[in-house]
C-alpha cells in the first residue's frame, strides 16, 4: 500500500490534479463564519498563469493528503500531531485553534494550528524529503527557492515561513475513528478568489469549495464513530 501511495504522488508531481470533487452539504449545527482571511497584494498575471498556478495548488493539496494517509497507516490511523516526535510524529507541537493569522470562526475563535510546519515537516520521509514547493501555493506570493544541483537543505521546511496552507489538527479525530471521512478537511489553501479554498481530506482528495460548504465539512468531519463500530 505504501508503495502504491508513493507511486500516486510520484504521478502527481508528473502530471497535476484531477476536477473537484463534489460532494452533498450538510446540514448546519452551529454558526461558523470568516471574520477574517489572509490577504495580501499580488501583481496581475495572465489567465494562463492562474490557470497554472491552481493547477499546482491542486497537485500540491492531494499530495499533502496522500502523505498524511501514508503517515497514519503507518502508526495505526493516527496522524503526525498524534504521534510523538521520537516516533516520527509531531505530537509536541500540536497547537489545534491558534493560528491567529487564519481564518476566524464568527465567535473570533480560532481554527487552524498554528504549528502546520512542524506538522508538514514529519511527512519528509513520505515525499523523499520535505521540499517547501509542496506547502506553498504558487499564487500566496511566497517564493520557492529551487535549487540547481539536486537537494539543497534550503529545500527543507524550516519554519512556519516555509508554508502557506493552513491545517486542522484535533488531538482525537484520525483514520480510524473518523465517522465522515468524506468531510474530515486536513489542509485549507486560502489563496483564491471569491471565497474558494482548495482543501485535502480524509479519503485522499483534493476540493475546491466555498466557505458555507467547507464551514459544514469541518462541522461533520470532526465527528467521531459510536465506539465499537
Amino acid at each position: 500500500m505504501k508503495h502504491l501511495l508513493l507511486t500516486t504522488i510520484s504521478a502527481l508531481l508528473v502530471v497535476g490534479c484531477g476536477e473537484s470533487q463534489q460532494s452533498t452539504p450538510a446540514p448546519e449545527s452551529k454558526p461558523v463564519e470568516p471574520v477574517a482571511e489572509a490577504t495580501q497584494t499580488k501583481p496581475p498575471i495572465s489567465k494562463a498563469q492562474a490557470r497554472k498556478q491552481e493547477a499546482t495548488c491542486w497537485q500540491n493539496t492531494k499530495i499533502i493528503s496522500l502523505s498524511l494517509i501514508m503517515f497514519a497507516k503507518d502508526h495505526d490511523g493516527k496522524l503526525p500531531w498524534q504521534v510523538s516526535e521520537k516516533d516520527g510524529g509531531s505530537m509536541e507541537y500540536i497547537r489545534p485553534r491558534s493560528d491567529k493569522n487564519a481564518l476566524l470562526a464568527a465567535s473570533g475563535e480560532l481554527v487552524f494550528d498554528e504549528n502546520a510546519w512542524r506538522h508538514f515537516l514529519a511527512l519528509g520521509p513520505y515525499l523523499g524529503n520535505t521540499l517547501k514547493k509542496s506547502f506553498i501555493c504558487p499564487t500566496s506570493g511566497i517564493k520557492v527557492y529551487r535549487s540547481t544541483s539536486g537537494y539543497d537543505p534550503k529545500e527543507i521546511v524550516s519554519s512556519s515561513d516555509d508554508v502557506s496552507y493552513w491545517l486542522l489538527t484535533d488531538d482525537e479525530l484520525n483514520l480510524n475513528n473518523v465517522k465522515n471521512p468524506e468531510d474530515a478537511v486536513f489542509s485549507v489553501c486560502p489563496h483564491h478568489p471569491d471565497k474558494s479554498y482548495i482543501v485535502s481530506t480524509a479519503l485522499g482528495r483534493a476540493m475546491n469549495v466555498h466557505w458555507p460548504k467547507m464551514r459544514q465539512k469541518i462541522i461533520r468531519g470532526g465527528e467521531l464513530k459510536a465506539e465499537g463500530k
